[in-house]
């Protein structure tokens, strides 16, 4: 289990500097000229593959260690949304970084990866 999350740890990492780089792109073309409304589309499109793709990575990282229920956790509409959760707050803190945000981080990671391992939901 030590093994698993300190993979989730270090491939949510990884999630968290892609998304900051996806996050400096767009705000470094956002200050050179106006983005129009069909170019802003495609830039959040844009982020969102690539969340995907780093959650499909950290799938295939991950993916021999697991069993199949935890794959289909990590693979759940929540799992997800717990995943996007936990990238968000890990960017949010770099970029910010408080004692909020960083409580913050580590409670929505520790949701994301405690809902993996036991598909115990978090109490909101």
């Amino acid at each position: 289990m030590r093994k698993i999350q300190q993979r989730l740890l270090g491939v949510a990492s990884v999630v968290a500097l892609a998304s900051i780089g996806v996050w400096l792109l767009f705000d470094y073309w956002q200050g050179r000229a106006p983005v129009e409304e069909p170019q802003a589309e495609e830039l959040a499109l844009r982020s969102d593959l690539n969340v995907q793709q780093m959650q499909e990575m950290l799938n295939d990282e991950i993916a021999g260690t697991l069993t199949s229920e935890q794959q289909d956790r990590i693979d759940s509409p929540l799992g997800l949304a717990l995943f996007r959760k936990c990238a968000e707050w890990t960017e949010f803190n770099d970029n910010h970084p408080s004692d909020n945000a960083r409580e913050n981080e580590e409670r929505a990671c520790s949701e994301y990866r405690h809902y993996v391992e036991t598909g115990d939901t978090p109490e909101e």
